[in-house]
């Protein structure tokens, strides 16, 4: 099965399940090209402390977050209603015409993007975690 490169976007607060997510897709084989959750372990989902506050390290963060994008193969978004870095993560994706996974499509507002033909929803982790498994992720529309 040939390697794939994942990004896999979420909400700060959601940054526990993010990385759960992303440790079984390393362990099916896969890479991460961001792990954009060390960044929120040190300074805590809700920016609480100084480190959050500076404008450098946001810079870098949003960098680093942005080629993580530009390198993945394939972009998986874990829906929350509250998602706003996720949601311009997603346009970033759309733009540069990666296939765009989303998990838990119900907890985003209705975007006419959905129905974009790169766009599949998954409405359970342990499916999409398998068929990135069997390789057959980019070949399935999960709706």
């Amino acid at each position: 099965m040939p390697v794939a490169k994942i990004y896999v976007a979420a909400k700060t607060h959601d940054f526990h399940r993010a990385r759960d997510l992303m440790h079984r897709l390393r362990e099916t084989g896969h890479t991460i090209t961001y792990d954009w959750t060390q960044q929120v372990e040190e300074v805590g989902p809700s920016h609480e402390n100084e480190k959050a506050q500076d404008p450098e390290f946001l810079h870098e963060c949003a960098v680093a977050d942005v080629q993580g994008v530009r390198d993945c193969d394939w972009f998986v978004a874990i829906g929350n209603k509250d998602a706003c870095g996720t949601l311009i993560e997603l346009g970033i994706a759309v733009g540069l015409k990666k296939p765009i996974y989303i998990l838990d499509i119900a907890e985003f507002r209705y975007s006419i993007f959905w129905r974009l033909p790169q766009v599949f929803t998954v409405h359970d982790e342990d499916v999409l975690v398998s068929a990135f498994s069997s390789n057959v992720a980019t070949q399935v529309n999960f709706a």
